[in-house]
């Protein structure tokens, strides 16, 4: 609720990768377990309205574009891909008889349905989530030493608090 005050709680990600797989702890800690709010059971649902945690893997470090993976204390699986910086495009002119039509293109696609995996549950110090994302799932640029951005977002959702790891203007999600 206030904008660039450090969070009320505190959020730690892992990251480890093998040959097959990006796996990524996360500990949300919070020290009122027994207050987590939780809203939703079913794939893709939406988190805002519910603790939850989203992270954001551009994997071709070019800040346009993402792979979007999120999760909630009930491990529910929500994915999607952010393109070009999540703006919806202008209008979208194509001829015809009658003049033109126009239309909108989304900067997010929530239909993209990844292969991945995900465990999470209320511990004595919040909640955990462990993700298994196959490398096979991403597209990413092949050779060594590569450098992907990276940003997550927890809702705290009791405290009305939304939490990035890098900071993200109120205006844009």
């Amino acid at each position: 609720p206030n904008e660039g005050q450090p969070a009320t709680e505190r959020t730690e990600l892992r990251f480890l990768v093998d040959r097959k797989n990006l796996y990524i702890g996360v500990i949300a800690f919070d020290r009122e377990p027994e207050r987590i709010i939780v809203t939703q059971s079913r794939r893709d649902g939406d988190l805002n309205d519910t603790d939850s945690i989203q992270i954001l893997l551009d994997t071709f470090n070019d800040g346009q574009n993402a792979f979007v993976f999120g999760t909630n204390p009930f491990a529910i699986e929500y994915d999607g891909q952010v393109m070009n910086e999540g703006q919806t495009s202008g209008s979208l002119g194509r001829s015809g008889s009658g003049g033109s039509q126009r239309g909108q293109v989304s900067g997010f696609n929530a239909n993209w349905d990844a292969d991945w995996t995900v465990q999470a549950g209320i511990t004595p110090r919040g909640w955990e989530a462990e993700f298994a994302i196959p490398l096979k799932t991403l597209r990413y640029a092949v050779g060594e030493n590569m450098t992907w951005g990276v940003n997550a977002t927890r809702n705290i959702r009791r405290k009305n608090e939304q939490v990035f790891l890098a900071r993200v203007p109120r205006g844009y999600s």
